[in-house]
């Protein structure tokens, strides 16, 4: 009888041989199991999920502690992490941006509204500087302010072909302008082609004369002159020095106008007369 036999008919098992290397911390904590050192020996190795787990990577190291996880493990991906979506030239997981690099010193004063931009500061800022447009001013007494703003280069500061000079009073500079204009009565001379052999009209005076003053040479080359005073109705023809015919003429005036009216016929025909008109 061998001895494995006698020690069984005695009531004495035997069993395997005891192998193994696990330790306590390669079991599941609870859990008992054997090795080469014995029986009975009680796992330490902590359960730290009974569940799938989800991962999301962030700036900072997540560390997973060691244990069991009953249950897969997921590192969450993300479609936006490429190249276009990155600054240029920062790596991030391995992924190298391509994205360009907000730059510039524009603030929002310097862009128009309803515009947006970036600098180096942001991205979509808003701009706040007014649109003008095409601003018009007229000059007048006292300063006028430009609003500040963008202006679309066909606004424009008005001119005026009046002034010259011959319109400022003496002496008075005017943007620049100074003027001749001596102060008093306006006047205006001219000539005109007898049409009639009594009665002849000059208008497009711009005042309505008080005195008119008519010339011309007769025949021998002898002055013969016509004056008419309307404030004080003084009349008369003058002829080699002489007053002549006083009350043979008269002359009516408008307000832009005159006309000569003799009896008899005084005017030539096609001859021409010198004229002055005072206001």
């Amino acid at each position: 009888m061998d001895i494995t036999n006698a020690l069984r008919t005695r009531g004495i098992g035997v069993g395997k041989k005891l192998i193994g290397d696990a330790q306590s911390g390669d079991v599941r904590a609870g859990k008992t199991f054997s090795n080469a050192d014995g029986n009975d020996k009680v796992g330490t190795l902590a359960v730290r999920a009974t569940s799938a787990q989800t991962v999301t990577p962030g700036t900072t190291n997540i560390v997973k502690q060691a244990g069991i996880y009953d249950g897969d493990i997921t590192i969450l991906g993300d479609a936006d992490l490429i190249a276009a979506n990155i600054k240029n030239g920062v790596n991030i997981f391995g992924v190298t941006g391509t994205a360009p690099i907000p730059s510039g010193t524009a603030v929002a004063a310097d862009v128009l509204t309803g515009k947006t931009f970036s600098n180096g500061s942001g991205t979509n800022i808003a701009g706040t500087m007014p649109n003008r447009g095409a601003v018009t001013i007229t000059p007048g007494t006292t300063n006028q302010t430009i609003a500040s703003g963008y202006h679309n280069g066909s606004g424009v500061v008005q001119g005026d072909p009046d002034l010259i000079a011959s319109n400022i009073r003496s002496g008075v500079n005017i943007f620049g302008v100074v003027g001749t204009v001596i102060e008093g009565k306006r006047s205006a001379s001219g000539n005109f082609t007898s049409t009639h052999s009594s009665t002849n009209t000059v208008s497009g005076l711009s005042f309505q004369p008080s005195v008119v003053l008519m010339s011309r040479l007769d025949y021998w080359n002898v002055p013969f002159y016509v004056m008419y005073d309307f404030s004080s109705h003084i009349r008369g023809i003058f002829y080699h020095g002489s007053q002549l015919f006083q009350g043979t003429w008269n002359v009516t005036r408008t307000a832009t106008s005159f006309t000569l009216t003799a009896q008899g016929n005084i005017f030539d025909v096609g001859s021409v007369y010198n004229w002055i008109a005072f206001e």
